[in-house]
């Protein structure tokens, strides 16, 4: 990471602002883009994409950028969300003990043929850092940070008036929060308009970055989620559209639910400056997220099952080694 918080994606010839999560920059590229509009779809109780705004935020403070935050909820520096932000650590929770960080040592694991496809940094020399969940951010680092706050209703008007007052240097990181929720002063059917303008402004705002969090129906039962055709001009309009799910505890259904505490879908991928979205050998676009040394750094990870050693088809069975299969088990019968 340079002064300036950026790094250069040579994939996307994107200058790039890390979100403090690796594993997740590693998926997008090396980031969010500059100029760029990013959605995500928050988890119920906002549990694991709160995590990633609070890791982007506080990458903004330690790299002494300017945030400005559109929020009916967060309206100063002492609300809650603000001071439990993650402080900056070098240790890696990955070669402590509990684990192998896959991005690093997939080379030396021979055996586990599941990470041979995992993409690695774009850019090796680059130092990666990674946030504490269980430390919070120093207070005096907090109250030297640029920092404003703004209701939904500000929104247009604040980022045109900054695309005027464009004469610093310093990178702006934007986050607008809970879009379409019940607390916002943005009705529903104004939402695509909304994006429109963001996206046009942004265009024109070259040092900065905004991402978006929008609520699910099944935490607020609202009526963004459930209006499909509102929610697809969201995820048209933005660069790059993230949705969290969270697992249930209580699921015993859920293969995954032992190795993972919930899921991570790659809606929509940037495609700023290409013909095409910057595509990291993806093999899906789902990924598991995963937390290590009790709870306090996040990692997100290509999901993974034991192999199938029994009779039955699993969904990741094509239809011809399926019918193979029961072929030649029904052949095994008819020989005795």
């Amino acid at each position: 990471m340079t002064s300036s918080g950026l790094e250069f994606s040579t994939k996307g010839l994107q200058s790039v602002c890390p979100t403090g999560i690796d594993s997740f920059d590693d998926l997008i590229g090396g980031g969010f883009a500059l100029t760029s509009v990013n959605i995500i779809e928050e988890d119920q109780f906002r549990m694991y994409s709160s995590m990633l705004v609070k890791a982007y935020l506080s990458s903004a403070i330690y790299a002494e950028q300017e945030i400005l935050i559109f929020s009916p909820i967060i309206t100063n520096d002492k609300c809650r969300f603000i001071r439990e932000l993650p402080s900056l650590t070098k240790d890696d929770p990955l070669q402590s003990g509990n684990g192998i960080s896959p991005a690093k040592d997939f080379t030396k694991m021979k055996i586990a043929f599941r990470y041979s496809n995992i993409p690695s940094r774009f850019d090796p020399n680059i130092e990666q850092k990674r946030f504490d969940f269980g430390q919070y951010i120093d207070t005096n680092l907090l109250n030297k940070s640029s920092i404003k706050f703004y209701d939904h209703s500000e929104l247009i008007p604040i980022l045109k008036e900054k695309c005027h007052e464009q004469k610093s240097d310093k990178v702006c990181r934007i986050f607008i929060d809970q879009l379409g929720s019940p607390y916002s002063s943005i009705e529903i059917n104004q939402l695509p308009r909304i994006m429109y303008q963001l996206k046009s402004i942004m265009r024109r705002l070259t040092k900065s970055v905004s991402i978006i969090t929008i609520v699910t129906a099944s935490d607020l039962h609202y009526d963004l989620i459930d209006d499909h055709s509102i929610r697809q001009k969201l995820y048209f309009t933005s660069d790059s559209a993230i949705r969290f799910t969270t697992f249930a505890d209580d699921d015993e259904s859920n293969p995954y639910r032992q190795d993972y505490v919930g899921l991570v879908q790659l809606l929509r991928l940037p495609q700023l400056n290409s013909l095409a979205p910057y595509n990291p050998n993806l093999v899906t676009i789902e990924y598991g997220i995963k937390l290590h040394q009790t709870k306090r750094f996040l990692s997100i990870e290509p999901l993974a099952l034991p192999p199938d050693l029994g009779e039955t088809v699993n969904r990741f069975t094509s239809s011809n080694q399926a019918a193979d299969k029961l072929h030649c088990t029904a052949t095994k019968q008819t020989d005795f």
